[in-house]
């Protein structure tokens, strides 16, 4: 083990660069620039930009945007391994059924189309709630009924005719 980076005077802490004392005050100064708002959305915005001007850089130089690697398939924009990594990411995210992410959310407690904090006795958020009530004003009631005992019964259904048996 060698001596801190940092100070100079203390032993690095094992696996690490910087002693115990100066990983916790960059641990603290990284939480207070967190805790900013202004700070946050600079560093993110300067971030941003910083990324898409590389990917641009790479782009005109024929290099991989993702990962800066060459492209040994010319008919591609990234390559064989980018490509590999992002396909497999998609399909994960795509094997979700419709709907899926609404029942994940009304079971953690949230609203179902925004994720924000509940009204009691409802699904939906405050914001939402007002936002579907003004969408929903103008319908005739007893037609948006009909229609609801339709599909509700087609849905009850499909559940039971789903099984394998």
């Amino acid at each position: 083990m060698g001596l801190c980076v940092q100070c100079g005077k203390e032993k690095a802490f094992p696996g690490y660069v910087r002693c115990p004392k100066c990983i916790e005050k960059a641990e603290e100064a990284t939480r207070k620039c967190w805790q900013d708002e202004g700070k946050r959305s600079r560093y993110n915005k300067h971030g941003a930009e910083r990324r898409k001007k590389l990917r641009l850089e790479r782009k005109e130089k024929g290099l991989c945007p993702k990962c800066g690697k060459p492209i040994k398939d010319g008919e591609f924009i990234t390559c064989a391994r980018c490509r590999t990594k992002h396909n497999v990411n998609r399909r994960a995210k795509s094997i979700r059924r419709p709907g899926e992410h609404f029942k994940e959310r009304i079971e953690s407690g949230v609203c179902m189309y925004c994720g924000g904090k509940l009204v009691p006795g409802y699904k939906l958020c405050e914001k939402c709630l007002e936002k579907r009530r003004r969408i929903n004003k103008g319908i005739n009631p007893k037609a948006s009924e009909k229609w609801r005992k339709e599909i509700t019964a087609g849905w009850n259904t499909k559940q039971k005719s789903s099984g394998n048996g």
